[in-house]
C-alpha cells in the first residue's frame, strides 16, 4: 500500500489498475485490505510530472507565473492528466 496516497494514488492506481481510495474507505468501515501486498500485479509504469511557480522574493509562497510553452507528449500508451489548482 502507497503510504503517500494522497499525493500519489493516480499513479499507483494506474499501473495496479485497483482502486486504493476505495479501499482507504472500506477499511476505515471496518472490512479488511481486498488484497495482501504480494497479490497485487503492477503492470507498465507510470512518471508524475508537476509545475510550480514560486515567488523568491516574496518568501518562496506560491507565484502565479506564466507557463510560455507546452506541448503534450502524443504517443500510443500515454495518458496526460492535467490539473490546475490555484494556492491563495
Amino acid at each position: 500500500m502507497n503510504t503517500r496516497l494522497q499525493v500519489e494514488h493516480p499513479i499507483s492506481e494506474m499501473i495496479t489498475r485497483e482502486d486504493f481510495v476505495e479501499w482507504q474507505f472500506l477499511v476505515a468501515s471496518g472490512f479488511p485490505l481486498p488484497k495482501k501486498q504480494n497479490e497485487i500485479v503492477k503492470k507498465g509504469h507510470a512518471i508524475e510530472v508537476r509545475i510550480y511557480s514560486e515567488d523568491p522574493f516574496n518568501n518562496f509562497l506560491p507565484g502565479s507565473g506564466k507557463l510560455h510553452y507546452f506541448r503534450e507528449p502524443v504517443a500510443r500508451g500515454i495518458a496526460v492528466i492535467m490539473q490546475n489548482r490555484s494556492c491563495g
